[in-house]
């Protein structure tokens, strides 16, 4: 329960973390898994398991000679665990074996396009998207058993990705 409220609280919180200062924004928040990442799909060997994590990012807006128009630079580093059932899954089955479980690290950068629509003088509706890279990699996993530690590592993978992003600017500081 005292997990659950926690989340909860922090939902709340980062809806409203999100302070810009003229031509730049400084964010951070959860970060919710999608997609084959956060899947737990136990007979597939793409799931990823990664539960609920948090966000740090940086955005950089250069206005276009356009109205209400930006080039956005974005980077962000994303921080999942694994999911708690699959950890207990695991501890459960292989009860004698000490895990040390991987964590997920994921630092997309995009460069895109903002517009915001004024509602009121203090008050934007906008939306933005962009186009970029995204570097991830895992912490080492390690497994101790019978004073046998076996260590696994992994190297840094790099796709493209996308971001799309919406939502209220007020006082050209608050995002929601």
């Amino acid at each position: 329960m005292k997990k659950k409220l926690f989340t909860i609280v922090i939902l709340i919180m980062s809806t409203f973390v999100g302070l810009s200062a003229q031509n730049s924004q400084f964010h951070v928040g959860l970060g919710f898994p999608n997609g084959r990442f956060g899947d737990d799909d136990k007979s597939s060997s793409k799931s990823g398991y990664a539960a609920m994590g948090f966000n740090i990012g940086y955005k950089y807006y250069k206005p276009l000679t356009a109205p209400n128009l930006s080039f956005v630079f974005t980077i962000d580093a994303f921080y999942n665990d694994l999911q708690g059932d699959r950890k207990d899954y695991w501890e459960d089955k292989y009860s004698d074996v000490d895990f040390t479980f991987s964590k997920y690290i994921n630092a997309p950068v995009t460069v895109g396009l903002n517009y915001f629509f004024p509602l009121t003088e203090t008050v934007k509706v906008y939306g933005e998207g962009g186009l970029g890279a995204n570097f991830s990699w895992m912490t080492p996993e390690v497994l101790e058993y019978s004073s046998v530690e076996v260590k696994t590592t992994h190297t840094v993978a790099f796709g493209f990705t996308y971001g799309i992003e919406g939502g209220i600017l007020i006082q050209d500081k608050y995002t929601i």
